[in-house]
Order: C-alpha cells, then sequence, then structure tokens
C-alpha cells in the first residue's frame, strides 16, 4: 500500500526513466494503481552525477514510498 497525497494505491510502476545530462537530474515517471484501475501519474526527481544505477534509483524510491518520505 502506497499512501501519494492522502489516497491509498495498491500498487505503482515505473513507466520511464530520464536523466537530463545538463544538470544530471535523474526522473522516473511512475503511475499508482488502485487494484487494476491506474489512477495517478506522478514524477519523481533525484540529483545525480550523471552515473546512474537505474535499479538502485527504483529501490530508493520504492523505500521512500513505503516508509512515506518521499513527497
Amino acid at each position: 500500500m502506497y499512501n501519494i497525497d492522502g489516497i491509498i494505491f495498491t500498487s505503482y510502476r515505473v513507466v520511464k526513466v530520464s536523466l537530463d545530462l545538463d544538470n544530471c537530474v535523474a526522473t522516473l515517471y511512475c503511475d499508482f494503481y488502485e487494484g487494476k484501475t491506474k489512477s495517478r501519474k506522478r514524477d519523481f526527481t533525484y540529483p545525480t552525477n550523471c552515473d546512474v544505477d537505474i535499479n538502485g534509483l527504483i529501490e530508493k524510491l520504492d523505500k521512500e514510498l513505503k516508509n512515506g518520505t518521499s513527497f
């Protein structure tokens, strides 16, 4: 369960990841679901040094979402 803006979602999926090479900011584009219905899109940005471990960023996002610290 993920609480985003006071709404409880059962799951999420990272749809796209982008890296701005000018400032080395990685953006994870996510879809959140209530059951099987997609109900919200949200983007999360992380400053990097342009040497990015995508799986590491997704794991970091997952921990933050579970702890409620990513917003």
